[in-house]
């Protein structure tokens, strides 16, 4: 599990004026946020105004837009976003094992729109969207070595990485109907699987 130590990175430490524990300004309505072990990246999705929502990559600080007067939300150089998403962002998930396949490092995020679920690769700086899963997305995502889990609100649903075999199941969604106490209490569960691991 990647591990933040006191203070390292932080560009406002003993700067007047500043409080010291800021990381980074300018964020609007950050919905979902994941850490990408491989890089150190903290990767987040937030929602904006008229239309202005974003997949962002957090630098310590650095301005993401939200300034009064402006209101357009977009920030500028290094605030930037990487993505100017549509549709309502929530949840954001990176596979990080080896069983990730393709996906491994990959950031995916749900639509509340259309509850899609939508793939960001940073090295080709692609988006697709990943076909089944619509429906089936929008609330909440987490993933483990095996799973992307996704909640709608009504269910859960999982849907296996491209590299994991498990004996003559084929890769599909799987999916199963909870009630909200016992959909978060396994949400929880495999958050922590996956930052323990």
């Amino acid at each position: 599990a990647a591990r933040v130590q006191k203070n390292v990175g932080r560009a406002f430490v003993g700067k007047p004026d500043v409080r010291p524990e800021i990381w980074s300004y300018g964020h609007r309505n950050v919905q979902a946020a994941a850490l990408n072990p491989a890089t150190g990246e903290l990767w987040e999705v937030e929602h904006g105004t008229r239309g202005g929502d974003e997949l962002n990559v957090i630098k310590a600080g650095v301005n993401y837009g939200w300034e009064p007067p402006r209101t357009d939300c977009a920030g500028a150089g290094e605030g930037r976003p990487v993505l100017k998403v549509t549709g309502t962002p929530s949840g954001v998930a990176i596979p990080k094992s080896k069983q990730a396949g393709s996906w491994r490092g990959d950031i995916f995020w749900g639509i509340f729109a259309d509850s899609s679920l939508k793939r960001y690769n940073p090295k080709s700086r692609r988006t697709s969207t990943i076909a089944g899963a619509k429906g089936r997305t929008g609330w909440s995502l987490a993933v483990n070595d095996r799973y992307i889990y996704m909640s709608n609100g009504e269910r859960i649903s999982r849907l296996k990485l491209p590299g994991f075999r498990s004996g003559k199941i084929p890769p599909a969604i799987i999916e199963q109907r909870f009630g909200r106490a016992l959909e978060q209490e396994v949400v929880d569960r495999v958050i922590g699987e996956a930052y323990r691991g």
